[in-house]
């Protein structure tokens, strides 16, 4: 009986030592220089493990369930700017190192600027490396190779507010030019490694759209990914991804389409 109490004992002080190190980390997890602290130091990791730069001015956590960034700067591998936005809000739904997910219920993305591009000759996107971080164990991208396996990432809603994004596929022969008032993408699939994503709903409103299609490169005709078009229905160039809607709006938008052909 001596003995059982001793072990009673021991795991009753185990338990408040857990108690107060989580209430500890609670506390100091509130301040905005802990907070910041810790961001930078994971942009800088990750700037390391991407080989591309990426800088978080500031954060604010609340209770690791509402994460909000603010001045977001990536780099893309040629050292362009792929994203820059004053702020960015994450939801935050399930994050298990264990199981190595992140799930996000949604995320919010305030006054950005996104260049995406291509060249005539690559059908990879300047952004692709990103994706393969989180998907796949490509050799251009300098991943921990004790990891069991590749992160799950989902996210379930997404809200574009005065975002300018810019596309520039020369492998497609697509332009695309946008200043975003308002987008909302409600996201049933979202498969990185294969490229597609499925959407619920999609709402653009408040914004202007400017698209010019020009003759696919030869690398695409090479690789049989040109999109023909027999009938009078305007198709875009196939851009590599496959997306799927259910419900799509546009309100109170300007949309420019231009052929070069």
């Amino acid at each position: 009986m001596k003995y059982f109490r001793k072990i009673l004992k021991v795991l009753g002080k185990g338990a408040i030592a857990l108690l107060v190190l989580f209430l500890l980390m609670y506390v100091l997890i509130q301040f905005p220089n802990v907070q910041t602290w810790i961001v930078q130091k994971v942009a800088t990791n990750l700037s390391k493990t991407l080989d591309a730069k990426v800088e978080i001015g500031s954060v604010n956590i609340k209770f690791f369930k509402t994460v909000s960034l603010q001045d977001i700067y990536i780099e893309d591998q040629q050292k362009d700017t792929l994203i820059f936005a004053q702020e960015l809000d994450a939801s935050i739904g399930l994050f298990s190192i264990f199981d190595s997910k992140i799930h996000l219920n949604q995320i919010t993305l305030n006054q950005a600027t996104v260049n995406l591009n291509r060249s005539s000759d690559d059908s990879q996107f300047n952004f692709n490396f990103l994706i393969d971080a989180f998907s796949t164990n490509e050799p251009n991208v300098k991943k921990d190779t004790t990891a069991s396996k590749a992160w799950e990432f989902e996210i379930g809603n997404v809200l574009l507010q005065k975002v300018n994004l810019n596309m520039k596929d020369d492998y497609a022969g697509l332009d695309l030019k946008t200043k975003v008032g308002e987008l909302t993408l409600n996201l049933n699939v979202m498969d990185l490694k294969n490229q597609q994503l499925e959407f619920q709903n999609i709402d653009l409103k408040n914004s202007l759209v400017k698209v010019t299609m020009a003759k696919s490169s030869d690398s695409q005709i090479a690789n049989n990914q040109e999109v023909t078009n027999e009938s009078n229905a305007l198709i875009f160039p196939y851009v590599g991804w496959d997306f799927k809607a259910q419900n799509f709006s546009i309100n109170e938008t300007d949309v420019f389409i231009k052929n070069k052909n």
